[in-house]
């Protein structure tokens, strides 16, 4: 079933969930608002067998103010044990009072793409315990911002902004911000795994991601992978073991913000000696290079090029770090313009005969009377 809402919007005040999905049912939403005022309701539940559900340029809306039960607009449950495949774009699920944007009671494969989630919770992917649970589920989140957040009414929020309650979950976020902004004195992550975790997960963040927690990004379990690529920004430091060889991490205007380190390499001159500064750099570091030439030599010219091709400006001996290793050369010059190196002898390209034969012509000269003689020997 695909259904086109032209931005209408299906409602309601008294039922737990507006659509539910069974045994198999696929569906797709097009410019749909779906809206739950219930306590505890639900916009899409799915519930027994398979299913497929695509959620395009839509709004999933829950609006409680009260009450025990948390909102939950897109429940993920049932009885199935595959991964179920969501995908989500250009798409935005809120909720109200202390609700989950997106709970998976079973294994999924959910992609959201260029979409907003702002709740108590906005990914909350529970353990086995009233169901089959999440473990095996992997979740691609792209160009899209997750927040948690509460309303004036709620307590503090201990809880992260995406939660993982179950093992062997891939995570992967690319291009997104996962901000936690909950208020309060408790702890609160961007991503966090609950001590139930014990065999552990991967997560992997990468690309222009933030990550913003209460006190810190991540709080990984100990047996889960964890790996913060360059270009990705914290509000807090990022544990060095979270980072993949090659890349650190600075702190910049308030801000943690990972980084590939480039190589500089300098290539052995002769007639002088040129050194950099560092041995590796961030892009966008300043790059200082000391020169010193053998007696009787001077600079002539530096040459810094990107992987062997691109050349780097160089000035008063400085370059700034592009993004990539860079090479260093340096050519010297003799000072009185004559230069030292050996000349070799032009070589005798006379054809050979293959009989080599030496005459030596003497200087002396024998006079005898009546006949002067020039006496030749054959060596």
């Amino acid at each position: 079933v695909t259904l086109y809402g032209n931005w209408a919007t299906i409602k309601t005040s008294n039922l737990q969930a507006i659509i539910e999905l069974y045994n198999g049912a696929e569906l797709t939403l097009e410019d749909v608002v779906l809206e739950n005022t219930s306590v505890g309701g639900r916009c899409i539940d799915t519930r027994q067998g398979s299913f497929k559900l695509i959620i395009n340029n839509s709004t999933l809306r829950t609006t409680k103010t009260s009450g025990e039960k948390h909102d939950q607009p897109l429940t993920i449950g049932g009885s199935h044990t595959g991964l179920m495949p969501v995908e989500i774009n250009n798409s935005t699920i809120t909720t109200g009072y202390a609700g989950y944007g997106i709970i998976t009671f079973n294994p999924v494969d959910l992609k959201i793409n260029n979409s907003k989630i702002n709740a108590y919770g906005a990914l909350y992917m529970k353990g086995a315990v009233s169901s089959t649970g999440s473990a095996g589920s992997k979740v691609t989140i792209t160009g899209s911002t997750l927040t948690s957040e509460l309303n004036s009414s709620e307590p503090s929020n201990s809880f992260a902004t995406i939660v993982m309650e179950d093992n062997n979950i891939g995570l992967t976020v690319i291009d997104s911000k996962i901000l936690a902004s909950g208020t309060g004195t408790t702890p609160q992550w961007a991503i966090g795994e609950k001590e139930s975790v014990t065999t552990g997960n991967t997560i992997i963040v990468k690309g222009n991601s933030e990550l913003t927690g209460k006190t810190a990004a991540i709080s990984g379990r100990e047996n889960s992978e964890v790996v913060i690529h360059p270009g990705v920004t914290s509000k807090f430091d990022i544990p060095e073991e979270y980072l993949p060889e090659g890349t650190v991490i600075k702190e910049i205007n308030g801000e943690f913000v990972v980084y590939k380190e480039n190589k500089i390499i300098v290539e052995k001159a002769e007639n002088g000696i040129i050194t950099a500064d560092k041995e590796k750099a961030i892009a966008g570091e300043e790059v200082t290079l000391t020169v010193e030439a053998a007696k009787g030599y001077k600079l002539k010219s530096i040459l810094v090029t990107k992987d062997g091709r691109s050349a780097i400006e160089v000035n008063d001996n400085k370059f700034v770090m592009p993004n990539g290793d860079v090479t260093v050369s340096a050519e010297f010059e003799s000072t009185s313009g004559v230069g030292t190196a050996e000349v070799e002898p032009e070589k005798d390209d006379t054809p050979k005969t293959g009989v080599e034969t030496t005459f030596t012509v003497f200087a002396a000269i024998a006079v005898v009377s009546l006949a002067g003689l020039f006496i030749i020997k054959k060596k």
